[in-house]
């Protein structure tokens, strides 16, 4: 994912993205899903649910056939997003990008925090950001010697391709994931306009 696609995306949404945004995550990761569970995934109601699938149907980023799924065009440029359980309490969220993101992630990591936090609404939820630039893992302003409890807690993670991460104290299904488009979002955004 770059930068163009992620905006692209949002500004699509931009009217309902705290809740458009995690229902997207959600088709992203499960590829079909029907309604009623998508309204228990989120723990929303089938009413939300149903008004924000429409949305997205209107939108082209959510297809009808026999069963909702993703558009397979929004799924391929977008990418692949996952997160894992790394230890009681301690979630994983790995987003796969290309450069131009991975750049914004090194300059602008702590706006990129703040971006998520807004999101997320609770200022104890994220405890890292950082990213795979393909080589190794950077952890950008993270002390070197906090940086080695983290780098034990990523040691199995096999690290496909470039990616953005988040370390969660507080996860929450989809909604964090979305929280962290969000905020890549957000910082694209700020580029832009600093381009100006």
């Amino acid at each position: 994912m770059n930068c163009k696609v992620l905006i692209e995306l949002v500004e699509r949404v931009k009217e309902c993205y705290d809740i458009a945004l995690p229902t997207i995550t959600l088709y992203l990761m499960e590829k079909c899903i029907g309604r009623v569970n998508v309204a228990k995934k989120l723990r929303v109601s089938e009413r939300t649910a149903r008004k924000t699938i429409s949305r997205l149907i209107e939108k082209r980023i959510l297809v009808k056939s026999y069963d909702t799924c993703i558009d397979p065009s929004i799924a391929s440029s977008i990418g692949e997003i996952s997160s894992i359980e790394l230890s009681s309490n301690r979630f994983l969220t790995i987003l796969y990008v290309e450069d131009d993101i991975l750049e914004l992630v090194d300059k602008y990591t702590v706006a990129l925090r703040d971006y998520v936090l807004i999101m997320v609404k609770d200022p104890r939820a994220l405890e890292i950001i950082g990213y795979y630039d393909g080589h190794v893992i950077v952890m950008p302003g993270v002390p070197s010697e906090y940086r080695s409890q983290y780098m034990k807690l990523l040691e199995n993670i096999s690290w496909r391709n470039k990616s953005v991460f988040i370390i969660w104290r507080k996860y929450r299904d989809y909604f964090s994931e979305a929280s962290l488009l969000y905020g890549l979002y957000r910082v694209c955004l700020e580029r832009i306009d600093r381009d100006k």
